[in-house]
């Protein structure tokens, strides 16, 4: 799977990798800056691990579904949004949510319409 060169694209890459399970401490490291790395240094290792078993847990709920990883990932990836904001100069802000319908409700005489 590829993905854009960007700062979206390596969070898409991120969410994609946390899905197949191979989201672990090292891949995360590569993924990180040298500012997130000196952070992560900071960090609980058990808190780590914890954050890790939720994304692993969260995983197999959905494997004991019967509904395969490949599936999983391509409707994680068709429901979430990604946007990125920034430069090079400044940084970039990067947020992820899921894509939700949007609506124009109006009152009608009696009730409300679409």
């Amino acid at each position: 799977m590829k993905f854009p060169d960007d700062p979206a694209g390596m969070v898409e890459k991120m969410f994609v990798e946390a899905l197949n399970g191979r989201f672990t401490p090292e891949v995360s490291m590569r993924l990180s800056s040298k500012n997130a790395l000196k952070f992560m240094k900071l960090q609980d290792p058990e808190e780590v691990k914890k954050s890790l078993n939720e994304i692993r847990t969260a995983l197999s709920r959905f494997l004991q579904q019967g509904l395969p990883v490949d599936a999983m990932v391509d409707v994680v990836l068709e429901v979430m949004q990604v946007t990125s904001e920034g430069d090079d100069a400044n940084g970039y802000k990067v947020s992820a949510s899921s894509r939700r319908d949007e609506f124009d409700p109006i009152r009608g005489e009696r009730k409300w319409a679409l």
